[in-house]
């Protein structure tokens, strides 16, 4: 037997009909490990693209198209980060690929610190990633989430905890129990600036968005990963880790030396929403509560009778 395979026949056996087990089956069912329709018809309209190529077809163009620009991005950084300052870097990458993203104060009353862009961007343009250790969605470690407002959930159902890659005074100490091996090496780099980007108090001030993309490790030599600001800090369910799942910033519309903003969407929970946050334009039903509706469902139909294996 594999030991691969056998690895995760050990894990599945161990959680046999426990508490997790059923957040697993949630998370499986009601999580995809792809950006959703919404999302790739959104990043179609940023693109300004007009074929009639079906969704999926779009979904896998979209991917080439980032994966090509990361690719660019990190290896103009590798060059880049021979300076030996995150200042150095920043300013090489402004003249290399004619921007890059640093810690700033915010222009947003009371938001500390944000995201500032010096130089041109296009629009529809890889940014930054939202940096820090990747969890499981049945993650048991409870200092990873609670309390926790750096907490970023992709489409999969993973968690990315981005205090490890933010000025978080409590960042330090969240490190090695959220698995990070990081360290604090990634704290203001133009790379791992996606958890400081602020939410806007006007709509038309968004320039940016998240969006999910695939990254291949074996398509990089071991110097080019170094300075990909995410990694898992368990094994994933697969556990394959050759493919990481991260979010990226996007822009949404050109951007020259402005603060970088995104719409947090906390649309569909906004009883829970702190009072700074201001809601935008009419949204959708909001992904969390989406998969807060799918995982009832699951609750509902486990508490009928539980599934057999």
């Amino acid at each position: 037997m594999q030991p691969r395979l056998w690895k995760g026949l050990a894990a599945l056996g161990a959680l046999a009909f426990t508490p997790r087990l059923k957040l697993m089956v949630s998370e499986v069912l009601c999580g995809t490990p792809t950006p959703s329709d919404e999302d790739v018809v959104h990043m179609k309209e940023v693109l300004g693209w007009s074929d009639s190529q079906t969704t999926q077809q779009t979904r896998d163009k979209i991917d080439r198209r980032f994966s090509d620009q990361v690719r660019e991005f990190l290896d103009k950084l590798d060059v880049c980060a021979e300076s030996g300052s995150v200042k150095g870097t920043a300013d090489c990458m402004v003249g290399s690929q004619g921007f890059s993203l640093s810690i700033a104060p915010s222009l947003i009353d009371g938001a500390g610190n944000g995201a500032l862009l010096t130089g041109f961007a296009p629009k529809g343009s890889f940014l930054t990633f939202y940096g820090g250790p990747i969890h499981n969605p049945w993650v048991s470690d409870r200092g990873v989430v609670d309390k926790n407002g750096y907490i970023l959930t992709q489409p999969n159902g993973f968690l990315v905890d981005g205090r490890a890659c933010s000025q978080d005074p409590g960042a330090s100490s969240s490190q090695s129990a959220s698995g990070w091996t990081g360290g604090s090496s990634f704290v203001g780099t133009t790379q791992s600036m996606g958890s400081m980007a602020n939410h806007p108090t006007l709509t038309a001030d968004q320039n940016s968005v998240f969006y999910l993309i695939t990254i291949d490790t074996e398509q990089y030599p071991k110097e080019i990963l170094r300075h990909i600001p995410v990694s898992y800090a368990q094994s994933p369910i697969t556990f394959d880790e050759r493919y990481i799942y991260a979010m990226a910033l996007v822009s949404t519309r050109d951007i020259q030396d402005e603060m970088v903003l995104l719409d947090y969407k906390f649309d569909g929970v906004y009883d829970k929403a702190p009072e700074w946050y201001t809601q935008h334009a009419t949204q959708s039903k909001g992904r969390e509560q989406m998969k807060a509706d799918c995982r009832e469902m699951v609750e509902r139909t486990w508490e009928a009778g539980s599934p057999s294996f």
